[in-house]
């Protein structure tokens, strides 16, 4: 279980940094439609990987609602193996889930919504935020995470780096 948890992590922080053009000179700030767009961008995998484990759980529940095996500690179990689903997937069973995730993600929203400024420096034109990352996929499916980020002009001022601290869905 731990080395699961050790390649997960490894593999959210390789996506969660990037780069962006951004007209708005000398000045940043944490709702920045540029730094809004790369957090999307940065997080979006992550989320989708997540949604595919839900999928993944949803239909072993369903294939075996008929045995009474799944108890209140399978459920916490299957929810750990659902974050890593994809990875023990054959193929045809990835790309069966892919494709509902495709379809959930299809006309998706996002919103950065309580954000929040924990730290600006107008000298380094940097600023640091917490907000929640909601993904609206209809209209009684939202998925939402916990997010800080924060986002830095690159020195001509002309583009802004953005990079994600740390990202964990919410639980209800």
């Amino acid at each position: 279980m731990r080395i699961g948890i050790i390649v997960s992590g490894i593999i959210i922080s390789c996506f969660f940094t990037g780069c962006f053009e951004t007209k708005e000179k000398n000045d940043i700030s944490c709702g920045d439609s540029s730094i809004k767009d790369l957090v999307y961008q940065l997080t979006e995998p992550q989320v989708k990987n997540d949604y595919a484990g839900k999928i993944f759980v949803a239909e072993k529940k369903k294939k075996n609602s008929d045995k009474n095996t799944l108890g209140p500690m399978t459920d916490m179990i299957m929810g750990e193996i659902g974050k890593m689903a994809t990875m023990f997937l054959t193929p045809e069973e990835k790309q069966a889930i892919m494709e509902k995730v495709d379809i959930a993600f299809k006309d998706s929203k996002f919103s950065l919504v309580d954000t929040l400024t924990t730290k600006k420096d107008k000298e380094l034109h940097l600023v640091e935020c917490k907000a929640d990352a909601v993904y609206t996929l209809s209209a009684d499916t939202n998925l939402t995470y916990n997010v800080t980020y924060k986002g830095q002009l690159t020195d001509n001022l002309e583009k802004v780096y953005v990079e994600v601290l740390t990202f964990e869905e919410r639980k209800k």
